[in-house]
């Protein structure tokens, strides 16, 4: 799997550095775990209610970073343009960022404290017009629980601005939030500021526009949701599911608090780390109505087919995950090892031999096509994607300039194979894809280095996608012609260095064309294993999300050329590390 669900560390850092990101300091009361777990009594396992319809159609749920929405009062270091630039504030590593969000750099400011110049408002119409036109119905809003109620204060004015933007719209839109990684505190806790917060959402916000199941309950999504009972041993449940029933018996506490019917989406996170992962699903499906995964599909096939199966037979909601790429913006110490770098400030004390970035191998568009294909395959209830907008772990979808529109194009065209809608992909296309180097080059100056891991090697290629309504001549960088069936097809040529041409004709006739701002060289001056991706719809997207007078921002800083208006930083000036 995409996460080391096996390392402890990584769940409690990710908690840890979300408090200190938003300056909220550290996560208060980690250590008080099993002595410190209500004792609610255990709940009936395989209640009826379990059984009860869950979502009302085939919807796709993506997961949201509150705090990456590109608005003047964001969190700067995730959406502000000058950490990707080289020549930055952080051009000590060559730009700590690996993203520059499109609404962020079409909205730029000169003040460092508000990078971008955008209301709340105008970036939730551009946020809900760009996801609902790629077949995404529900936002999930990460609503993580650190031990410090000030990160709620934040994010409950962004999820409030949501519902508020989404009412005045005819766009069919719902939301809801995840309880994420709630590690810190007693369960008592918990329970009690996390129900109250929850109740106060539903009360001041437009309940028709909150996911709800069709018989009316609210649904609310998890994330690490074990924690919630069990503390920072969250992960225990995959070694002994029996204390599932423990947990399910917080998570009806909470419901109570809250005050009304919840139906729990359950991130089931440790599937593919499960002593016997039957046993673990089965305890799952006990007690909660709905279920889904976290960067799932590397080695894991036989527990989602397991989990699938059992999802059918016993009623329960099956939601497939899907990630189309994993390359982090963050960084992570290496002597001594560290958690990873969450704010510019100590971003900009590093070199770039202390640091190393993390990335996953998911070849290219393969493997998120092959999870779109299992949503079908498993007749999945719902679609989860994670990430809408996670740009510093780089599995986002969101207008960006390095993913584009092409893996945006790729989900609506799973998503309506799922759905049956024949007619409802993005119409004939061509989508490239390809890393910005070969896997053999070592960046330099900024030679970060990663923490690898493989889940599909075929970095070092070019691949192509086309989706068609009949058969077509399809050629890459003028290239022999090849033949491409109707459908999607994924063809694959050797990486050469250069700007990438597409072209698919039809009896002569032009379907489909690009030639991508990026190129692939050979000499990179950093560390960058996020996908570069692009369509031969791009400017007609671009312009319908952002009118046609909009500049066009694109990656292009290995181009031979400027195609787009930027933001083209090209390599660093002087060509060192600062004071490194």
């Amino acid at each position: 799997m995409a996460d080391d669900s096996s390392d402890p560390q990584r769940f409690s850092r990710r908690a840890y550095l979300t408090a200190a990101a938003l300056g909220t300091g550290g996560v208060a009361g980690c250590s008080g775990i099993l002595d410190d777990r209500p004792t609610t009594e255990s709940p009936e396992a395989d209640r009826s209610t379990l059984a009860e319809p869950f979502l009302d159609g085939q919807l796709c749920v993506a997961h949201y970073m509150t705090g990456m929405a590109p608005f003047r009062d964001a969190e700067p270091y995730w959406t502000d343009p000058r950490y990707y630039d080289p020549n930055g504030p952080t051009s000590n590593v060559g730009g700590a960022m690996l993203h520059a969000a499109v609404p962020a750099l079409l909205n730029r400011s000169d003040d460092p404290e508000q990078p971008v110049d955008l209301s709340i408002e105008a970036a939730v119409r551009q946020e809900l017009r760009a996801a609902s036109r790629f077949g995404i119905d529900t936002f999930e809003f990460y609503y993580p629980w650190t031990g410090d109620t000030a990160i709620l204060d934040r994010y409950d004015e962004i999820v409030e601005a949501f519902f508020g933007v989404a009412a005045t719209t005819e766009i069919p839109f719902e939301f809801t939030v995840a309880i994420s990684h709630p590690i810190a505190s007693s369960a008592d806790r918990k329970v009690e500021v996390l129900g109250d917060r929850v109740a106060g959402l539903i009360e001041r916000v437009e309940t028709d526009r909150w996911l709800q199941t069709p018989d009316g309950r609210y649904v609310v999504g998890t994330w690490l949701p074990d924690a919630l009972a069990l503390g920072d041993a969250h992960a225990r449940t995959a070694t002994d599911p029996t204390l599932l029933a423990e947990v399910a018996a917080t998570y009806d506490a909470l419901a109570d608090r809250i005050g009304t019917d919840i139906a729990w989406l359950y991130d089931l996170h440790y599937a593919n780390d499960a002593g016997d992962y039957q046993a673990y699903v089965d305890a799952v499906l006990d007690y909660f109505p709905a279920i889904h995964g976290w960067h799932t599909g590397c080695g894991d096939g036989a527990a989602w087919d397991y989990a699938a199966t059992q999802c059918a037979e016993r009623n329960r909601a099956f939601v497939q995950d899907t990630y189309g790429d994993l390359a982090t913006g963050k960084f992570y110490p290496t002597d001594p090892p560290g958690e990873g770098v969450f704010s510019a400030t100590e971003a900009a004390s590093y070199c770039p031999d202390e640091v190393e970035r993390w990335n996953v191998e998911l070849g290219l568009s393969e493997h998120f096509r092959n999870q779109l294909e299992a949503a079908a395959e498993r007749d999945a209830d719902g679609v989860y994607l994670s990430t809408w907008n996670d740009y510093g772990e780089g599995h986002h979808v969101a207008p960006e300039i390095n993913h584009n529109f092409a893996f945006a194009q790729l989900l609506r065209y799973g998503l309506a194979k799922w759905r049956g809608e024949s007619a409802a992909g993005p119409g004939e296309v061509a989508l490239v894809f390809f890393e910005k180097y070969p896997s053999d080059v070592t960046p330099s100056p900024f030679d970060l280095g990663a923490r690898t891991e493989t889940c599909l090697d075929a970095s070092d290629r070019i691949e192509v996608v086309t989706i068609l309504d009949e058969p077509a001549t399809l050629r890459v960088n003028g290239g022999d012609p090849e033949s491409v069936a109707a459908g999607l097809t994924a063809t694959r040529v050797p990486m050469v260095p250069g700007h990438v041409t597409v072209t698919v004709t039809r009896n002569e006739e032009e379907i489909a064309t690009l030639r991508t701002p990026e190129a692939i060289t050979e000499e990179p001056f950093r560390h960058d294993r996020l996908t570069f991706a692009y369509s031969s719809e791009h400017a007609r997207i671009y312009s319908d999300l952002y009118g046609d007078d909009a500049p066009v921002y694109v990656a292009n800083q290995y181009a031979s050329e400027n195609l787009v208006d930027g933001p083209n930083y090209g390599p660093p000036r002087g060509g060192d590390s600062g004071n490194c």
